[in-house]
């Protein structure tokens, strides 16, 4: 018998079920931890990791209408950290999770830009059903949620004037996040070229779902990007392979995604940096769905599970494992720069010299 275990048998400890605090939908094994007589009487913290278990997705697509989201283990909830309503009836705790700093020591806030297609939201009344604002403010709320004041997240779209990503949008973003499905060959190529300048810069690149197939990833993975898929309402399965990496802090393994698209591999991509989570249907497939890659000074996430005829972007795991993306992906790069070729004179080992090609550098390089 344990010290709590004798204070909850002389009862100085009071169970939390008389303040209206319980353990139901938690996981048995943490629950039965903190019991004492068939009573519970406290919660390890881990259970804070875990918000998916007071949501229920069915797998006719429809879901319930409360989801408490949570800090992680450890993180510092500040005066502004408490429970708020929000829309569509959901409830969230906002908590900013570790803080990124300048070279100075002072925390630095992540500026994400959410990039949403955001054709079928228009077009199709199922999916402007699931997603009424579309899934790029989805996506936008998760990752407010998850990373609270730490982050500032905004949103563009296709149909915006440049797809919303115009230079100076691009030189204030930390992280890009994209999902496109219906209209890739209609994102115009300057803007690709654009946005792969600037990751290849430094900035971090979030791509999710059928974006596999979009102009920029396919562009810096220099793959066709192409996989097995059938649309069926499956239930999808993402095991976490990689549980020291920082995208797998707090995220349950398995996540349980009730309905969802299949992708099955041949995934022709690059073999990725890292492998952190693969998933798997109930047809048998599998399918490699959490990658990352680096490219030049840019970080890359690759993520899969977000198919618009369900509501994967409510899902509070999947939104979980995005902005676990957002914050790895933002790196600690203070400045923005393309890798560049420079010529060092012997014994200087910082302070290089402008090369433009052999002929043009041909006099000063004798």
């Amino acid at each position: 018998m344990g010290p709590a275990d004798a204070e909850a048998k002389n009862g100085a400890l009071s169970p939390p079920t008389g303040y209206g605090v319980g353990g139901e939908g938690l996981v048995p094994s943490v629950v039965k931890a903190g019991a004492y007589g068939g009573k519970l009487y406290g919660l390890a913290p881990a259970v804070n990791t875990a918000p998916q278990l007071l949501v229920d997705l069915q797998n006719d697509g429809s879901m319930s209408k409360r989801i408490l989201t949570v800090p992680r283990t450890g993180d510092k909830v500040s005066s502004a950290g408490r429970l708020q309503p929000a829309e569509s009836g959901r409830t969230s705790l906002q908590a900013p999770s570790a803080a990124r700093s300048s070279e100075k020591g002072t925390c630095v806030k992540i500026h994400v830009t959410v990039w949403g297609e955001n054709r079928h939201e228009q077009a199709q009344p199922r999916v402007a059903e699931i997603y009424p604002d579309g899934m790029h403010n989805a996506i936008r709320r998760g990752i407010e949620g998850w990373l609270g004041e730490q982050a500032t997240v905004a949103t563009a779209t296709l149909d915006d004037p440049e797809h919303g990503l115009t230079e100076e949008v691009l030189a204030g973003t930390d992280v890009l996040t994209w999902w496109g499905h219906a209209a890739h060959g209609e994102v115009s190529d300057e803007v690709v070229d654009r946005v792969h300048r600037h990751v290849l810069s430094g900035m971090g690149l979030v791509v999710l779902h059928s974006g596999h197939w979009s102009k920029i990833f396919t562009k810096l993975m220099g793959t066709t990007c192409t996989l097995r898929w059938r649309s069926a309402n499956d239930r999808e399965l993402v095991w976490t392979v990689n549980p020291a990496h920082p995208i797998a802090r707090g995220i349950p393994h398995p996540i349980e995604i009730p309905a969802q698209e299949m992708y099955g591999e041949q995934f022709d991509i690059p073999t990725p940096d890292e492998l952190i989570f693969i998933s798997s249907f109930t047809g048998g497939e599998v399918f490699r769905s959490g990658c990352t890659f680096r490219r030049g000074n840019g970080k890359i996430f690759y993520f899969s599970p977000g198919d618009q005829d369900y509501p994967v972007y409510h899902h509070p795991d999947v939104l979980h494992v995005i902005a676990n993306g957002v914050e790895w992906a933002a790196g600690d790069r203070s400045r923005r720069e393309l890798p560049t070729l420079l010529r060092y004179e012997m014994g200087d080992f910082f302070n290089g010299h402008g090369y433009q090609g052999a002929m043009h550098n041909k006099e000063s390089a004798e």
